[in-house]
């Protein structure tokens, strides 16, 4: 019987001594077909998985658990998303599918013109949400509005059960989104007090317009857009100045408000009474959804 090099070389790396039987002259007999070496290496071999197999089992054990704990990670954190991640684990999760990235260039912004007279540089065609009260200018901030209070059901209120208000079987909520547009829209309303008569009293007013004022202060801090804002300088002004005219990833705002829109009170008036029950009866508000002349953000404070 002949050893090879590999043989011994596996001899000499084994953890401690293999003691294999060699065959009898017989068994040699028998085995002519099939060479020694073959066998001792095969015996060699058994005697290593045999020695190193709880090694290798507690080493696949852990990989398994890694891979579950990572899956875990992930389903805590809602929904996997892309690497901007658009998914909070705040967001109302049935809107979460309107949740489209977009890149948006800002307008609006502060410029010195060729005389350098301080301006605001609007898009042509564009539409305006800001300056001297005007229907159109109205029109786009009551779109908005409309969509304050939705009405929501089924498995699209899973995130917001028991934890609101019910009115007619349907879980009443918002995007907060449009609530803070609601507030924009307020302090834009104080700034034209001869235009926009106060529709409450002078001190209530001013504790409307503090609560958005600081309200928005903690959106703006929360959202935290870091699109680096570039500086420019204005040689007709002879001075430099931020360049807000800075292309943003923004969230799709029109889907979400359309989405928003097709759930108000005004769009299921004709859908009936909902199939939701509070377990709280507290929760629930007297009305019916039929009867109703529409439910919005401004009802709350008599607006």
């Amino acid at each position: 019987m002949a050893l090879n090099f590999q043989d011994i070389k596996l001899w000499l790396k084994s953890p401690r001594p293999l003691w294999v039987r060699l065959p009898s002259s017989d068994e040699e007999t028998e085995n002519e077909k099939a060479p020694t070496h073959n066998v001792l290496k095969r015996q060699l071999i058994q005697e290593y998985l045999l020695y190193h197999w709880p090694w290798i089992l507690s080493t696949f054990f852990f990989a398994c658990l890694t891979v579950i704990l990572y899956i875990v990670s992930l389903s805590d954190n809602g929904p996997a998303c892309a690497p901007a991640c658009r998914w909070r684990k705040t967001d109302l999760e049935s809107a979460s599918e309107q949740l489209k990235e977009q890149e948006m260039r800002f307008s609006g912004a502060l410029a010195y013109n060729e005389t350098g007279n301080l301006v605001i540089e609007f898009t042509p065609g564009e539409k305006k949400w800001v300056g001297n009260p005007t229907p159109e200018i109205d029109a786009l901030w009551d779109r908005v509005e409309s969509g304050s209070i939705i009405l929501l059901e089924g498995s699209e209120s899973d995130t917001v059960r028991d934890k609101t208000l019910l009115f007619d079987g349907y879980w009443l909520t918002g995007l907060d989104v449009i609530h803070q547009i609601h507030c924009l829209n307020k302090i834009r309303k104080a700034l034209y007090p001869e235009y926009y008569k106060p529709e409450q009293s002078a001190s209530t007013e001013m504790l409307h317009v503090e609560h958005c004022l600081d309200y928005i202060r903690q959106a703006v801090m929360c959202n935290s857009d870091i699109t680096p804002v570039p500086l420019t300088w204005y040689q007709s002004a002879q001075t430099f100045g931020p360049d807000f005219r800075t292309t943003h990833t923004c969230r799709d705002f029109e889907a979400l408000l359309q989405w928003s829109l097709e759930r108000t009170s005004k769009a299921l008036k004709g859908k009936g009474t909902g199939m939701e029950h509070a377990k709280d009866h507290s929760l629930k508000m007297p009305g019916s959804l039929q009867r109703s002349d529409g439910l919005s953000h401004g009802d709350h404070h008599g607006q």
